[in-house]
Formats: C-alpha cells, structure tokens, sequence
C-alpha cells in the first residue's frame, strides 16, 4: 500500500473529515489493520479514540502519522501523541483543508483536482504597467 491508511473503529463515522477529499484513503480497524498496511502507507491517521488498542499491537514509530482528535477540549491527546511520534494532531472539524493538502502531498497530488484548484485564470497575460 502506498495511500492512506484511516485508523478507527467508528465505521460510520468520519473523524479526520475526508468526506470531501477526492485522495482514496483505506479504513481499518485498530484491531484488524495488518503490519504491512501499517509501513507502506504514505500517510497513517490514527483517531485517537482507539489509541489503546492500537499501543497494544506494539507498532512502530513512523514518520507521517497524523492524530485525528475527536474532543478538541481534551488538552491529553499531545502526550499521546508524542508517545507515539505522530508528526501532527489535528483536531474533528478544524484543519480538514490542512489535512486535505497533507494527503494530496503524501500521494503526489496525483489525485488533485486542479482545473477546481486553480480555477479558469485570467483572460490573458497580465498588461504592462506604465
């Protein structure tokens, strides 16, 4: 795998807010995401609600694994973050845009939608001033 991996047992749910971001990303389960899913994602987002589960399974640290917080007012979620060597919190409902570019970078904006990015442009060449 060389996309994104979500992290969380909320099925329904959507706690980073990708909802909109046209990048495929893979959800697992914290109990149930294999070794290999893990290492060869570009990009990991973990929701901090299965922090537990997922420190029981003994994983590595990484670069590029991102901490989705789904209670903005629980100041906790940075030590565990830093335990886990998560390059990033980001907090439910704030910073989607941010994470958004984050995994358009992580996978080479290959999935980008740049005609809606830029928009059509100017008429033309800009005109001298003077």
């Amino acid at each position: 795998m060389t996309g994104v991996l979500l992290i969380s047992d909320s099925a329904g749910d959507d706690p980073a807010g990708l909802g909109l971001c046209r990048v495929p990303v893979q959800t697992a389960t914290a109990a149930l995401f294999t070794f290999d899913e893990f290492r060869s994602a570009a990009l990991v987002i973990l929701d901090d609600r299965v922090y537990q589960t997922f420190t029981a399974r003994r994983m590595p640290r990484r670069q590029d694994l991102v901490v989705v917080n789904p209670h903005p007012d629980d100041a906790t979620v940075w030590a565990r973050a830093v335990a886990l060597g998560a390059t990033d919190v980001v907090a439910t409902g704030e910073g989607s845009g941010w994470l958004h570019l984050k995994l358009h970078v992580a996978t080479d904006c290959q999935y980008a939608d740049w005609e809606s990015l830029l928009g059509p442009g100017p008429d033309g060449p800009p005109q001298p001033v003077g």
